[in-house]
């Protein structure tokens, strides 16, 4: 899907796409490849305007536990919040919680109950609210259902502190939330800073020219 971009939406590109990474390691951070994720890049299921996505899927644990993945960013903070396409394989909800990396190193937690949105392939747009942790920790995570595919909008409104435009972030983290012995995997493809929560002025393109089901789902290479 897209949209008819206001002029103050921010299209600074994070990670784009992905297309010209050969290794996850180039944008998760080593330590925690291999001891709470795995990670492969994908060109099987991304975004239908892009060519690879990065495969993310925890490693079983004894015990229920967030398992992180530190994307590095390391660059001026832009816009409003930050975006990125995601896609639940699942046949279950999953639960990942977000947090922000500033230059200081300082962790930025999202606030239970604060607002973070999605939008679909259909261009349906949702608000939702961040809920605490299964164990009551009072950190904010977000809950995409099974099958779940579409952009998530993060506001930096929604953390704890919340980052300005001129200040450095280094990375956004992607806890996702696994029972004992269980893995789970999720797709995330197009990360980038957004100026403005979309509105219902959002209009759909022509797919004519990419490689997507009828339902603009996935690209399926």
């Amino acid at each position: 899907f897209g949209a008819a971009e206001s002029s103050a939406e921010a299209t600074d590109r994070l990670i784009n796409a992905f297309d010209d990474i050969s290794q996850p390691a180039k944008v998760i951070e080593s330590g925690d490849l291999g001891k709470y994720v795995s990670a492969e890049m994908s060109g099987d299921i991304h975004y239908t305007e892009s060519g690879k996505s990065v495969k993310l899927t925890t490693i079983p644990v004894d015990k229920e536990a967030y398992l992180r993945a530190k994307l590095m960013l390391n660059t001026a903070v832009a816009g409003e919040g930050i975006k990125l396409w995601m896609k639940n394989p699942e046949q279950h909800s999953i639960s990942l919680a977000i947090q922000f990396i500033d230059k200081s190193g300082s962790w930025i937690n999202m606030k239970p109950g604060a607002a973070y949105y999605t939008v679909t392939p259909a261009g349906r747009i949702e608000q939702h609210l961040y809920t605490k942790k299964f164990n009551g920790a009072n950190d904010g995570c977000i809950s995409l259902k099974a099958g779940f595919e579409g952009f998530v909008y993060l506001p930096y409104v929604s953390g704890f502190t919340v980052l300005k435009e001129g200040k450095v972030i280094k990375n956004l983290v992607l806890n996702a939330y696994s029972k004992p012995g269980e893995s789970v995997s999720y797709y995330i493809d197009e990360l980038c800073f957004y100026g403005e929560i979309p509105s219902g002025e959002w209009v759909l393109r022509s797919f004519g020219g990419y490689n997507t089901t009828d339902e603009m789902l996935s690209g399926m290479s």
